[in-house]
């Protein structure tokens, strides 16, 4: 077994005085521990346009090779790890108080990209499901750096 589960055997037993810590420790962790990922949305690219009517930001993390070769046409380009990387003073400059709507190829980078974000106490966060894929797929305009 764990030994955490062990240890909480040997000091409460397996009885009722067990059960109830195992309930409270459970409930905490599922109630109370902050997880940062319920405070991303994900959205689809229908939900993203009526989001866009609004002031927002929209960040794509991909490599800026991957950028260059087709972006959405509002998006600045804050590839994942130098957003890892960076302090939230940084970011804030960056950011503000905007609204933020993180994209990638297919939404599985731009999901941590959002999680950093909300780790470090920033709300509005969204993420497009399907990344560019869906993007390109929905026929949204694209932009190339060539």
């Amino acid at each position: 077994m764990l030994p955490l589960v062990d240890y909480l055997i040997e000091t409460f037993g397996s009885g009722p005085v067990f059960a109830m810590v195992a309930a409270f420790g459970a409930w905490v962790i599922w109630f109370i521990w902050p997880k940062a990922g319920d405070a991303v949305e994900k959205i689809n690219t229908d939900e993203y346009l009526r989001l866009s009517e609004n002031p927002h930001l929209l960040i794509d993390v991909r490599t800026p090779e991957e950028f260059a070769a087709g972006h959405a046409p509002q998006a600045i380009n804050v590839p994942l790890g130098q957003l890892m990387r960076s302090d939230e003073k940084k970011l804030t400059a960056t950011i503000g108080s905007k609204p933020v709507v993180c994209i990638c190829a297919t939404g599985i980078r731009s999901a941590m990209a959002a999680k950093r974000l909300a780790k470090l106490g920033y709300s509005n966060l969204h993420n497009l499901k399907g990344g560019m894929s869906a993007w390109n797929a929905a026929r949204l305009p694209e932009k190339t750096n060539a």
